[in-house]
């Protein structure tokens, strides 16, 4: 049984725009999305036969994804005092099921191939929405003498794609590891709550290589011997296209595995780092009206994670 994030939203956008009739006034809109998703999970697997395994996932997904604009009006002379808001609230709660295949062989005197796939499979996630509107003043504080106003409180779904990931990997069963794996996200049944027309997104597809390397894991005198350093390179389509324009988010990962010192053959902890460093879409220009530009953003995230490996039912063998 685990608990891990799924998704999540965190952005803040502004844009201005003309007012028609009034060639001093300027519309002002302000977008925010904030909150994610979570998925708790339990796992197992069975071995088939003697190189072959199958197991499956059965998850809850659970949160909530906050999501505001605001409108305001000013001129060259007179600044915006107050803000239009609409808020959306939406609570997603529901269950999603996952398969997985594992097959592996060894090759050679020290080597392993392992082939490995899994399918998430397509879901209805159900859907809670609020939906009020507000007059904020220019601090983003409730307008004294208003109040808030409801403009939806309903129910829904949100469709959910499928997800097919297949991954190659050979190893040492020691200290070597290398794989490439890839992924086909079928984005374009995606329905989101209150939209069951169609959405303007497509297939993705993601491609990824690296390798993990531990120089010596039973090192007595260097510790360093003993963390393991990884690496590796993705490249993935994502589902928006801009003027059918295909955008890419490519990265580099980088991290590293420290076992604690006090690590033994039947206990040990390991504390794992995880770097990206990646560049999503493009600034090619797109010719229209008006002529547009993608928007590109470079970004770097860090992940940090802890592992317990406990070995709890030990068959005596004296008594």
């Amino acid at each position: 049984m685990a608990l891990k994030p799924y998704s999540t939203i965190d952005y803040e956008a502004n844009s201005t725009g003309s007012i028609n009739g009034d060639p001093y006034g300027v519309a002002i809109k302000q977008y925010k999305g904030s909150g994610g998703l979570s998925e708790a999970y339990f796992a197992h697997g069975i071995h088939v036969l003697r190189d072959l395994n199958i197991g499956g996932s059965a998850s809850y997904l659970f949160g909530t994804l906050n999501q505001t604009t605001g409108t305001a009006i000013t001129s060259n002379t007179v600044a915006a005092q107050q803000l239009v808001v609409e808020r959306d609230q939406l609570r997603y709660a529901d269950f999603l099921l996952r398969a997985g295949i594992h097959y592996r062989h060894k090759f050679g005197k020290s080597l392993n191939l392992n082939i490995g796939g899994t399918h998430t499979f397509q879901t209805n996630t159900k859907v809670s929405r609020q939906r009020t509107q507000e007059q904020d003043d220019a601090n983003g504080s409730l307008l004294p003498g208003t109040t808030a106003v409801s403009l939806a409180n309903d129910s829904g779904h949100s469709f959910l794609p499928s997800l097919t990931q297949v991954g190659i990997t050979i190893d040492n069963s020691r200290n070597f590891t290398a794989s490439v794996d890839g992924g086909l996200q079928q984005w374009s049944k995606y329905r989101g709550f209150g939209d069951p027309q169609t959405t303007p997104l497509s297939n993705t597809l993601r491609l990824a290589a690296g390798g993990e390397f531990t120089p010596d894991p039973g090192s007595v005198e260097h510790y360093f011997q003993r963390v393991t350093y990884r690496f590796g390179l993705s490249v993935a389509q994502m589902p928006y296209r801009p003027n059918g324009q295909q955008l890419y988010d490519r990265a580099v990962h980088w991290g590293f595995s420290f076992p604690l010192p006090t690590a033994t053959a039947l206990e040990s902890t390991t504390i794992s780092l995880a770097f990206i460093y990646g560049i999503r879409g493009n600034t090619d220009y797109l010719y229209g009206l008006g002529g547009a530009s993608n928007v590109r953003e470079n970004y770097l995230r860090a992940q940090l994670g802890i592992t317990l490996s406990n070995r709890w039912f030990i068959k005596r063998r004296l008594q």
